[in-house]
């Protein structure tokens, strides 16, 4: 494969592929070949939920890879895809934020599986999962996110809206979806000061 050097260029020989037909499970539970393995089983489009990849030049950064099989008709030949540094999700979920009630609520963008890929008020939340920030109600959540289903709920006991609509990535299958969070006053307050100067 080839891993653009740090100015951007590519190298002129390619990089051998190691363990991309492993099935070893890694730290994070995805397999050791899951970019090439899920594209051959899938024989369609593929996104691997964030992880920490490290590059040939050392540097370890989280990305989501996407991969696409190359076949002819029903026959699998291979993969091309790219690993995409997901660092820039982050800034554009702060700039949503702010532009949204004056970042009063929180933005995220979680994957197909929980994964939390970016998150406007605390990006140390990068790969930990709906199950680790919701436990009360993360297999609700996670449904609507794996089904591709926008939802927008209020949770009784904190006043927070809660809504989640759907990311389409390309022929994946396997939508993300972008949360937004935000306390109920804050969402009413334009209607609650039209409603008191009557």
């Amino acid at each position: 494969c080839w891993r653009r050097n740090s100015d951007g260029s590519l190298p002129e020989t390619p990089v051998p592929l190691k363990s991309y037909e492993s099935k070893e499970l890694r730290s994070d539970g995805l397999r050791e070949g899951e970019f090439y393995l899920r594209a051959k089983e899938d024989k369609s489009d593929v996104i691997i939920d964030p992880h920490v990849f490290e590059f040939a030049n050392g540097e370890k950064a989280w990305v989501a890879s996407l991969i696409s099989p190359v076949k002819v008709g029903d026959n699998f030949f291979g993969i091309t895809g790219v690993d995409l540094k997901i660092d820039f999700l982050t800034a554009l979920c702060q700039e949503a934020d702010k532009e949204l009630f004056n970042g009063a609520g929180t933005v995220s963008v979680i994957s197909n599986s929980g994964v939390i890929a970016a998150h406007s008020d605390t990006p140390a939340l990068l790969g930990k999962t709906l199950k680790d920030i919701m436990p009360e109600d993360w297999k609700e959540d996670l449904a609507y996110i794996q089904n591709g289903k926008s939802m927008l709920e209020i949770d009784g006991g904190t006043n927070i809206y809660e809504c989640f609509m759907p990311i389409r990535i390309g022929k994946t299958g396997t939508p993300w979806a972008i949360a937004i969070t935000m306390p109920k006053d804050i969402v009413l307050a334009d209607a609650l000061k039209m409603a008191s100067d009557m």
